[in-house]
């Protein structure tokens, strides 16, 4: 599985390059996508229901529903296009769904090696 923020450039070469694996849009790229388009006051509220939402899909159509209502289109645009792979994690053992869901430890490894 390759774990990534949204660049259609890396999931292109995932699907030509990685044949069988999957492609997984990081959630905390996914959670600072949705929440750049939401005014500032309102984004701690958001970011909570936005990360029960990434534990229960239903609550992920409820959030869509809400931001809708709002008027906050641009916030569904990431929504409507990576929540079929922000959970690719699952299918991997319970063990390590955590450290995977993400790419933080990446980060902090190019980080402390550059």
């Amino acid at each position: 599985m390759v774990i990534s923020d949204g660049h259609k450039g890396i999931q292109k070469v995932v699907q030509k390059s990685f044949i069988g694996a999957s492609w997984q849009m990081c959630q905390v790229h996914f959670v600072r996508a949705v929440l750049k388009n939401i005014p500032k006051k309102e984004r701690r509220e958001y970011a909570e229901k936005l990360r029960e939402a990434l534990l229960d899909k239903s609550k992920m159509v409820m959030l869509i529903e809400e931001l809708e209502s709002k008027g906050y289109m641009k916030s569904i645009n990431p929504i409507d296009r990576f929540q079929s792979d922000i959970r690719n994690f699952e299918s991997f053992p319970k063990a390590h769904q955590k450290r995977i869901r993400t790419t933080n430890d990446v980060e902090i490894l190019w980080i402390i090696f550059c």
